[in-house]
């Protein structure tokens, strides 16, 4: 009777973990933008949903997008995204259900970054303004009266996004010399420069408490991750490390890149080439404890946080088949899986 009962009590353990393996992870509550290509003999993107679990993968739009991020709202009731169309940038926002799709704005040369306010009332996005100098500015549309505002007339001005409070707004700007953080009101006064460092700068991200930014350095000898104080003060590098296998052909030494708050705001997650392959990296908000969560001779790329911060994706060519997918991993690295298994190219994932 002891074997017995020995028996069945590994039996379930099995079944416990096997559940356990199957279920997670699963939020019925968020669901998963991603561009894909699954037109036949296509090079073309589309925009592609699914829920947490991989499950339901649908089509958006018909719409051929641009190889970036589709940009969600925060209520998650609309998806802002760049098409490249006979010739033009067109930044079109459309409902979630694959309804209303809205054309924001169309440039010839260049027109992106979209970034939603915090109440998703007004979108902010670049376009460009200088045709002979190709220099681009910041606008910001209300999305209700459909009224477009011109916030930046002097340099070349990127990377715009918001402070979590919706007063304010962070980007970068050469007006003086290179790409340096400024911040400015939402109608583009009081522009104010957070930080006079020599190291141009791209993408800065509030930190959720909106008490840090996190910069990514525009560098040819490797980009690097710097975390500063929301008023600019005390710049601090975050990242070191460098391609060992760089060969000079025309393009950036690869070093580190692509981070992104973790919900808390105690974690960042990033890109690092310090193997030669990118791998997805972890590191606390004050810089200890960087730990590698991916460590393949695969290309892991474009991390992103679940909701709840219990979970990373990222897409990668794991399965070996000459193709990305979307996989997904605990927060601590454990338990990677693949989402979306398509024969195609994956990738760009964004939880909402």
């Amino acid at each position: 009777m002891r074997s017995v009962r020995l028996v069945w009590i590994i039996i379930l353990i099995l079944i416990a973990c096997t559940k356990d393996e199957i279920i997670l992870p699963f939020d019925s509550n968020s669901k998963i933008l991603f561009l894909s290509r699954r037109i036949e003999d296509s090079a073309d993107w589309q925009i592609y949903l699914m829920n947490f679990d991989g499950g339901s993968q649908r089509k958006l739009t018909e719409k051929i997008v641009n190889c970036s991020k589709p940009v969600p709202s925060n209520d998650g009731s609309k998806i802002a995204f760049i098409s490249y169309e006979n010739g033009y940038y067109h930044l079109f926002k459309i409902d979630t259900s694959g309804n209303d799709l809205v054309l924001i704005a169309k440039n010839d040369e260049y027109c992106g970054c979209p970034s939603w306010s915090p109440d998703d009332s007004k979108l902010l996005f670049t376009q460009r303004t200088d045709f002979t100098d190709h220099k681009n500015d910041i606008f910001v549309m209300d999305i209700t009266s459909n009224k477009e505002t011109r916030l930046t007339f002097e340099g070349n001005n990127s990377c715009p996004s918001w402070f979590p409070n919706g007063m304010t707004i962070v980007y970068t700007s050469t007006i003086s010399g290179i790409y340096r953080v400024y911040i400015m009101n939402p109608d583009g006064t009081n522009k104010k420069l957070l930080n006079p460092s020599d190291i141009p700068f791209s993408n800065p991200i509030v930190s959720p408490n909106e008490e840090k930014i996190i910069v990514t350095s525009r560098s040819w000898n490797g980009s690097q991750i710097f975390i500063m104080n929301s008023d600019g003060s005390d710049l601090k590098q975050l990242t070191f490390s460098v391609d060992p296998d760089y060969w000079d052909i025309g393009f950036p030494r690869q070093g580190n890149q692509n981070p992104s708050w973790s919900p808390s705001g105690e974690e960042i997650v990033y890109v690092t080439f310090e193997r030669g392959d990118p791998d997805i990296c972890l590191i606390n908000a004050d810089g200890s404890g960087k730990r590698r969560l991916t460590n393949t001779s695969s290309n892991d790329n474009n991390p992103c946080w679940s909701q709840d911060g219990n979970f990373i994706l990222f897409n990668s060519n794991l399965n070996h088949k000459g193709y990305p997918d979307i996989y997904i991993m605990q927060s601590n690295g454990s338990r990677i899986r693949s989402l979306s298994n398509y024969y195609g190219d994956d990738i760009f994932p964004v939880v909402f």
